[in-house]
């Protein structure tokens, strides 16, 4: 009977994830009287198969078409039995459902240059199934304020949550020189400044 109770006062939340680490954890620890549904499997987060070139290449080449388009990324998801939906990278929700969404940038939402993905995008945002916007951090509020301005009701609804990852223990090897690893995908380490950082890292310290 106890059981029960718990199950009734539980939040069933159908978990739109990805597999980054930051929803790894979530997924293997979720919060308080939450039921995640939907959620991918735990060992999803072992292979990384979803970096598959075949994959990538087709996420591509459907972002690039919604990008000349001029469309936000969308979707519509079978939650039906789910009390709250959680989208993750930006995507909106078409289901009439409360929803919230995170994002890590203005970028999330599309070509957010395109007048037509901010007029879409606001829309759905203002939405009352919208109930939360949540920036990965006060970087990723800010690049969607500043893009977009968006009106006070949906600023009211902006809350920065910092994701929470599970530590990892490393053993430590004793070696001459200092490695510095740098975790992205694919070609981020060239977009982001990693090999400019890197030149200028053993210009200073020689055993780097």
């Amino acid at each position: 009977m106890k059981k029960g109770r718990e199950e009734e006062r539980s939040i069933r939340v159908y978990a739109f994830f990805g597999t980054h680490p930051i929803y790894e954890t979530l997924v293997k620890y979720p919060p308080e009287n939450i039921q995640l549904i939907n959620a991918p499997k735990k060992e999803v987060y072992d292979s990384l198969s979803i970096y598959s070139p075949i994959k990538r290449r087709l996420k591509d080449n459907i972002k690039e078409i919604a990008h000349k388009i001029g469309i936000p990324r969308m979707i519509w998801l079978p939650a039906l039995n789910a009390d709250l939906i959680h989208s993750s990278r930006g995507f909106l929700v078409l289901n009439r459902k409360p929803w919230v969404v995170d994002i890590e940038h203005i970028g999330s939402f599309g070509n957010f240059k395109k007048e037509s993905v901010k007029r879409i995008a606001l829309k759905f945002l203002s939405s009352d199934y919208c109930k939360k916007i949540l920036p990965h951090c006060k970087a990723s509020m800010y690049s969607f304020f500043n893009a977009w301005n968006p009106p006070s009701k949906i600023k009211s609804k902006t809350e920065v949550l910092y994701p929470a990852i599970e530590p990892r223990n490393f053993k430590k090897k004793a070696r001459e020189t200092i490695r510095i690893g740098f975790l992205a995908t694919r070609t981020s380490f060239y977009e982001k400044g990693g090999k400019r950082a890197f030149r200028g890292i053993q210009n200073s310290f020689k055993k780097i």
